[in-house]
């Protein structure tokens, strides 16, 4: 419970929802998280895996919390692409924390880990700066001419600089004239 108030306290303006995904070799553990997901006030709370049956008797008092998306629906062998259009689709909220819970060894379960991690490089990759492209020699000529154009531009206007200096006579050279 303090985890998940900490988590949440980060993200205040998302939609809580956990992933319940349900294994039948792991029946103990379905009613275990679906009653913890319901204390932890999870905004929804979505399915995905086995024994969705046991997950909509406890939240039978409060059925539009819960999203089935697990093997009794159409979804049961749908790529991970897909299930998370229809978590973004059914929750509406512009941002979501989405939390997952119980097994990570489903078909389901692989295949939204599969997504997250490519998802994960994707912005990694995008987030890598672009190395600079070498200039072709061209390029590299021209900028010497012009860092020479100026710096010959530069030496002139001190050499100018530097001989009205030294013609206007001082007040010291005027009294000698």
């Amino acid at each position: 419970n303090l985890l998940c108030d900490r988590i949440f306290n980060q993200y205040p303006d998302h939609a809580k929802v956990v992933l319940l995904n349900n294994r039948s070799d792991r029946l103990p553990r379905v009613g275990l998280f679906a009653n913890l997901a319901k204390s932890l006030s999870f905004d929804r709370v979505v399915t995905i895996g086995s024994c969705e049956a046991e997950v909509q008797k406890l939240f039978a008092s409060e059925p539009e919390r819960l999203v089935l998306l697990g093997d009794s629906t159409p979804f049961k062998d749908a790529p991970g692409t897909t299930l998370l259009t229809q978590i973004t689709e059914i929750i509406t909220e512009q941002k979501i924390l989405l939390v997952g819970a119980v097994n990570i060894h489903t078909p389901q379960a692989q295949e939204l880990l599969s997504l997250f991690q490519t998802l994960v490089q994707a912005a990694k990759l995008e987030a890598v700066p672009k190395p600079k492209q070498k200039k072709n020699k061209q390029q590299r000529i021209q900028q010497k001419r012009l860092k020479q154009k100026r710096l010959k531009q530069k030496r002139f206007k001190q050499k100018r600089t530097k001989q009205k200096v030294c013609s206007k006579p001082s007040i010291r050279q005027k009294s000698l004239v």
